[in-house]
């Protein structure tokens, strides 16, 4: 009984924890917007938001490599943000 009652314990701080973003591992947020997106759940919905548009261009375009190039550049730009705004 014990270890069902430590089991649980873990599983609630699991499942306790704000990871909000699907889009990457809020354990490995990085960059001030990441951990921005990972802690403010509106900012986690417009993320998987973008992810599901990133999914399906990326389901329906013939250039892949162009695509990636693309979101390398703009993650570069969204990293600049200081702020939600």
């Amino acid at each position: 009984m014990n270890t069902l009652k430590k089991l649980s314990f873990i599983l609630l701080l699991l499942a306790s924890s704000a990871s909000y973003a699907v889009s990457f591992d809020c354990n490995k947020a990085a960059a001030l917007v990441e951990k921005a997106i990972c802690s403010e759940p509106a900012l986690s919905d417009l993320d998987d938001v973008l992810a599901r548009a990133y999914k399906n261009a990326e389901a329906n375009t013939a250039d892949k490599n162009g695509l990636k190039r693309a979101e390398i550049k703009w993650l570069k730009r969204r990293n600049q943000c200081q702020d939600s705004e």
